[in-house]
């Protein structure tokens, strides 16, 4: 009885061996490693190129994937490494369409000659593959948009021990409208 327990128990070790082996693995291949400079990818060019004003107006935002607003209960906050403990992996798909729709409000309505926004996610998983950019230059057409990557991952598989529910793939980056 205790020989076969201890098998089931050694099997289960190696299997988890095995899975953080591939987790590392995967992680490892997968790395991105940006070229020191990189091109930035501008989408859409501006009606005027000159600011009739001397006072620039700046606003800058982490808007932090639409998805990390009063309602967040973020895992890793909480040091979320191995398990979520009950906390948002990721947040609900109607909380990141309120978030964005706050953004994009905020984008609309706030006089500036630039906005500069953190954290916006073209292709991610955690936000549900919302296009932000795409939401928040539309709100503001006259105005050049640009955006430059900053972190993409193919599969981000935290939290380790609840891969099921691992924050997924992420495509984010910076946006100057």
């Amino acid at each position: 009885m205790i020989r076969k327990l201890l098998r089931y128990v050694l099997v289960l070790v190696a299997l988890f061996v095995v899975y953080v082996a591939v987790v590392l693995v995967q992680g490892t291949m997968g790395d991105w490693q940006p070229e020191a400079e990189l091109p930035v990818q501008t989408f859409q060019t501006a009606d005027s190129s000159v600011i009739a004003d001397s006072v620039i107006r700046l606003a800058i935002w982490n808007i932090g994937y639409g998805g990390l607003g009063e309602e967040s209960d973020f895992f890793y906050d909480g040091g979320g490494f191995f398990l979520s403990g009950g906390h948002d992996i990721r947040p609900e798909q109607s909380l990141v369409e309120k978030n964005v729709a706050g953004v994009s409000l905020f984008t609309r309505s706030t006089e500036a000659d630039f906005f500069l926004f953190q954290e916006v996610d073209i292709a991610s998983r955690r936000s549900y593959f919302t296009q932000q950019l795409d939401t928040i230059r539309n709100q503001r057409p006259g105005y050049a948009a640009s955006f430059a990557p900053n972190y993409q991952v193919a599969r981000m598989p935290l939290p380790i021990l609840e891969p099921w529910r691992a924050y997924g793939q992420v495509t984010s980056g910076v946006a100057t409208v």
